[in-house]
């Protein structure tokens, strides 16, 4: 998606709600400061939550830079795997978009990098002191979309999701 076409999430500052909106979110997430400049709430069922302006700008650079391989050019693998992807299986894998198991052929590249882990952890530890949120005990990886690539269906088990579009 081109960065011109993306658009503000609408949604309430958590610290504006009605008292008994916040209240209820203090019950689903006692442990985030609910009232953190910039925390929106943006869906209630289930709770979304945005965070706003957590990373600068050369921080989301930093991050797409961390994941290019030695040549430049970010390698494309199939999945989670590490598999390289032929050219010929692009077809197959729009093909078989929502189809359950095949679908992940649409997945995108997963890498990790020794620079990218290190700016993940600060990334962390920039969430934790902003809003409280402690997400180090949870699962993590970086995903670089190309164009007719998306995110499978799916369902997450996790008690949250921190997403963070890098761009």
């Amino acid at each position: 998606m081109p960065l011109e076409s993306l658009v503000e999430v609408q949604g309430n500052y958590v610290k504006d709600l009605a008292p008994e909106r916040l209240e209820a979110l203090r019950r689903l997430f006692p442990e985030v400061d609910l009232e953190t400049e910039g925390l929106k709430l943006v869906h209630e069922d289930p709770p979304v939550l945005v965070l706003e302006n957590v990373l600068t700008d050369e921080e989301c650079c930093a991050f797409v830079e961390s994941m290019r391989g030695e040549d430049g050019s970010f390698p494309e693998r199939l999945g989670q795997a590490n598999l390289d992807v032929p050219n010929w299986l692009n077809p197959l894998r729009t093909a078989f978009r929502g189809v359950p198991v095949l679908d992940w052929l649409g997945n995108p590249t997963v890498r990790w990098t020794y620079r990218s882990r290190c700016l993940l952890d600060g990334f962390l530890q920039k969430v934790r002191e902003k809003c409280g949120l402690d997400t180090s005990f949870g699962q993590a990886n970086i995903k670089h979309y190309r164009k007719e690539q998306w995110l499978p269906v799916h369902i997450d088990y996790n008690r949250a999701t921190m997403l963070t579009s890098l761009h």
